[in-house]
């Protein structure tokens, strides 16, 4: 469990990975799109309405009409990559060679599996070490927006700032689609709107914001850990199919010691088939 022997890690869940080498990469690589964060009613599943997206936030820029044209490229000089969308119909090939339809066969729809909750660290609570609980998730479409996302190294970027030195801008396929994620006693109750990202037609990630803005279902993130100085500040959670596979993590970040301790992110459970990064 990432929080046995803490290491420290920056607090932001907003990072953006972006290289100029195209391709090989996960559906993840190059994404400029964050995860969803809000109830469907007011959380649109366009892009335009999604913060970090690629769509412009100018609804009168670029084009709204699939396979008319490009928007406005986005990035900026603090950006490592600049990203240009294409709105494309479901069923349009994209320049990866493979259609919205084609990515989202056999991925759409309800399935089920078992929440699993990590067993580790001591500090987390008792309640939750190892406990199973049985979960129901379901990826639909309802005509959400496709994008195809050029993206490219830009040249004015500054990685004065990036510790790690990598980055990705990769070529990829956003599609916006809701996701529902439910327990059986209704522990999550989530129903969120997200956007699906791929580079290849086999394998696609997805990424959301549970907590903020707020759960629907019963767990209260504030009894996760026993430990009054380990506080759960942010909620996420993952999802990857690959073939006819499909599973994720809830991911937890962590502050201990208040304002001036430090952060930890990583996996509070797991759920579904265990699908190689």
């Amino acid at each position: 469990m990432f929080l046995k022997h803490l290491s420290i890690l920056t607090v932001s869940l907003a990072l953006t990975a972006c290289t100029g080498d195209k391709g090989d990469s996960d559906g993840t690589a190059g994404s400029t799109s964050s995860g969803s964060s809000g109830d469907p009613a007011t959380d649109s599943a366009s892009s335009s309405a999604t913060a970090g997206t690629t769509t412009s936030d100018d609804p009168t820029t670029g084009s709204s009409e699939p396979g008319t044209g490009t928007t406005e490229p986005t990035g900026e000089s603090n950006n490592p990559c600049i990203d240009t969308p294409t709105v494309l119909a479901v069923d349009e090939a994209s320049a990866l060679g493979f259609s919205a339809a084609q990515l989202l066969d056999g991925k759409l729809g309800m399935r089920t599996a078992t929440l699993t909750f990590a067993g580790e660290p001591t500090s987390l609570s008792d309640d939750l070490k190892n406990k199973q609980l049985p979960l129901a998730v379901e990826l639909r479409h309802n005509g959400g927006e496709v994008r195809f996302i050029d993206s490219s190294e830009n040249p004015d970027y500054d990685d004065s700032g990036n510790e790690s030195g990598f980055i990705d801008c990769s070529d990829r396929l956003e599609v916006d689609v809701e996701f529902d994620f439910v327990t059986e006693a209704k522990e999550f109750d989530e129903h969120r709107n997200g956007i699906l990202i791929a580079t290849t037609v086999e394998r696609a990630q997805l990424d959301v914001e549970l907590a903020p803005p707020g759960l629907t279902g019963s767990f209260d993130p504030a009894t996760a850990y026993s430990d009054p100085e380990w506080v759960l500040t942010k909620l996420n959670l993952s999802a990857t199919w690959q073939g006819a596979l499909a599973g994720g993590s809830v991911l937890n970040e962590v502050l201990v010691g208040g304002a001036d301790g430090f952060a930890g992110y990583g996996p509070l459970a797991s759920w579904g088939d265990p699908i190689d990064l």
